[in-house]
């Protein structure tokens, strides 16, 4: 991990890392959702970067908490922070320890965010499909981690969204004012 993190690599740009436990949409019911945030990747990479070597060339900060202090500036804006969660998911893949740990961990607190929604909007042991959205969902380790993590409470399963975010809130629209629908016509992007 340390040897990948070098100052070009901290320079490219990527997607925006965020997720959204949402159950509208699994098997076309309509259930709530509700946004998470992700930053766990980028706060473990932040660590590894900052006891790297290389961590002053790579990011020009002296200390992991001097680089935590970078986060969401002008100088580490979203894509740049979430560029490093597709380093750590290859470091992970090619079997370091230390990214495989963050990616762990990552999973563990989405599920944990998932399990207090889920207590919240839903009865015990109610069925409840859980959507995985989000770019930190591309890393297999992550995603399979986060799936059986959710899994393991009754009555809990966890796919792909059927719907994009659109239809979804539409959905939960209908839901809401009591209706059930079933949506025709919806755009290849809401798909």
């Amino acid at each position: 991990m340390r040897g990948m993190l070098s100052a070009s690599h901290c320079r490219s740009m990527g997607r925006n890392s965020s997720a959204t436990v949402s159950s509208s949409g699994l098997s076309g019911s309509s259930m709530p959702c509700e946004p998470i945030t992700e930053g766990s990747i980028a706060r473990g990479a932040a660590g590894v970067l900052a006891s790297a070597r290389n961590a002053s060339l790579a990011t020009g900060a002296s200390t992991a908490n001097d680089l935590l202090h970078r986060f969401y500036t002008d100088e580490f804006p979203r894509p740049r922070i979430a560029s490093f969660s597709k380093l750590v998911d290859q470091a992970a893949t090619e079997g370091d320890g230390i990214a495989q740990e963050i990616l762990q961990q990552a999973a563990r607190q989405l599920a944990i965010y998932t399990a207090a929604v889920r207590r919240r909007l839903f009865q015990e042991g109610e069925a409840v499909a859980v959507a995985y959205i989000g770019g930190v969902f591309r890393s297999d380790l992550l995603r399979e981690r986060f799936r059986t993590l959710v899994e393991l409470e009754e009555g809990c399963r966890v796919g792909p969204p059927v719907f994009g975010p659109a239809a979804g809130a539409l959905l939960e629209a209908y839901r809401m004012a009591g209706r059930t629908v079933k949506l025709q016509n919806v755009p290849e992007q809401e798909k």
